[in-house]
């Protein structure tokens, strides 16, 4: 985490806090400055659950590796998980 503060600019208080669950609602250049050092959008922020489920923490372990994929292994990850979501719908 102290990579991400060094390279976004976002004191490591602030993202203890947000990592925590202690801040509910990080404000939206926050997020922008996370996103752009994690080279993702802000829609990977968006798991489509209901985010009282997951803490900001977990979101963003969730979203580092994804982040990290070029173009193809983005696809078959959201591929996955488009599969996996319709055999849940049954």
């Amino acid at each position: 985490m102290k990579e991400l503060s060094a390279k976004s600019g976002i004191p490591l208080g602030k993202l203890s806090k947000i990592t925590s669950g202690i801040t509910k609602d990080p404000k939206l250049e926050t997020l922008k400055a996370i996103a752009k050092v994690l080279n993702c959008s802000l829609d990977n922020f968006d798991d489509g659950t209901n985010s009282s489920l997951l803490t900001n923490q977990d979101k963003i372990h969730l979203i580092e590796p994804h982040c990290q994929l070029n173009l193809h292994g983005k696809r078959l990850v959201n591929a996955l998980i488009a599969f996996e979501l319709s055999q849940n719908l049954k």
